[in-house]
């Protein structure tokens, strides 16, 4: 498949994922880096970080391969060069 357009948006100023609202204030919490649920840590990041440990100890197949990997820093990469020069930026795979 080849794309030619596209853009990618995200503000993730305030991980405004969630918000709990009460009688006396409103607070956003951080569930993509860490969130205690049943007094233990979770969130995007922290689960994705674990998983990865995980196979490290136990030997399993890691859940996303090496060129997952090499792709996604590829698109990083040119998400960047393009907020940069503010123009599109090709990604070849």
């Amino acid at each position: 498949m080849l794309i030619t357009e596209g853009m990618i948006s995200l503000d993730l100023s305030s991980h405004n994922l969630i918000e709990e609202v009460t009688e006396e204030k409103a607070t956003v919490p951080d569930i993509l880096v860490s969130n205690m649920v049943f007094d233990r840590c979770k969130g995007l990041s922290y689960e994705s970080i674990r998983d990865f440990v995980d196979r490290l100890v136990d030997g399993k197949e890691f859940r996303v391969t090496l060129e997952d990997s090499r792709r996604t820093a590829l698109a990083i990469i040119a998400i960047l060069e393009s907020a940069e020069t503010g123009m599109p930026v090709e990604v070849e795979y």
